[in-house]
């Protein structure tokens, strides 16, 4: 029997996840790194509200005077670096063996949804809550329920 899955939307672009059970944790961003990019948002907001503090502004100062110092002492380059590796057109070693084997790496009919994690194929049927009656960090709170 296939895993159960569930299907969301990544909060951050949009895209269309589906998920199976096995790789649910509650997950609320898509696989593409948009938790990489909310983080990196979230912390340069941080970082604002920071530095628009007296003691962030002091701190931030005395870290571009280190910075700016560091330059100056690191502007003498003799060496050039080494050029870039060449990239080889060559197919990964699994996919050539599937080729000569004769193995079809098209996906039947009937098992058209895959999870975006693991690439496990999943139940045609999808939910759209997570399992075990939590509730994704962001989510809608039901009526009649409270945290």
């Amino acid at each position: 029997m296939k895993d159960s899955a569930r299907r969301y939307h990544c909060v951050y672009c949009q895209t269309p996840v589906v998920i199976c059970r096995a790789c649910d944790r509650g997950n609320i961003y898509c696989f593409n790194g948009c938790s990489e990019l909310k983080r990196t948002e979230s912390q340069r907001a941080a970082n604002r509200r920071h530095q628009s503090t007296p003691r962030g502004m002091r701190l931030h100062a005395a870290r571009q005077q280190r910075y700016r110092q560091r330059q100056r002492e690191n502007e003498k380059v003799t060496d050039q670096g080494s050029p870039p590796a060449p990239s080889d057109d060559v197919l990964p070693p699994e996919l050539e063996r599937r080729q000569e084997a004769g193995e079809s790496t098209a996906v039947p009919s009937h098992q058209t949804l895959q999870c975006h994690d693991c690439g496990r194929y999943c139940s045609p049927f999808v939910r759209l809550t997570v399992l075990g009656g939590r509730f994704p960090r962001g989510g809608p709170v039901p009526h009649g329920l409270s945290y």
